[in-house]
């Protein structure tokens, strides 16, 4: 995978952090990382761009 396409978020919390990857074809890795624990999963492009949807409304409620 390429580095051009591995992002890390760090949260309004220190201890925690997103990481977002390409992963396979079609596919999105995410995974969080908090205190104590990890979790983790693939979307496919499909529902990365649903997740990126939700968002983008959830900011635009703060435009208003």
């Amino acid at each position: 995978m390429s580095d051009e396409l591995n992002f890390t978020i760090k949260t309004s919390r220190p201890q925690n952090t997103l990481f977002v990857d390409k992963y396979d074809t079609n596919e999105v890795w995410m995974s969080i990382h908090v205190h104590g624990a990890t979790c983790n999963t693939t979307l496919s492009f499909e529902q990365a761009k649903q997740l990126v949807e939700a968002l983008n409304t959830i900011l635009a409620t703060e435009e208003a």
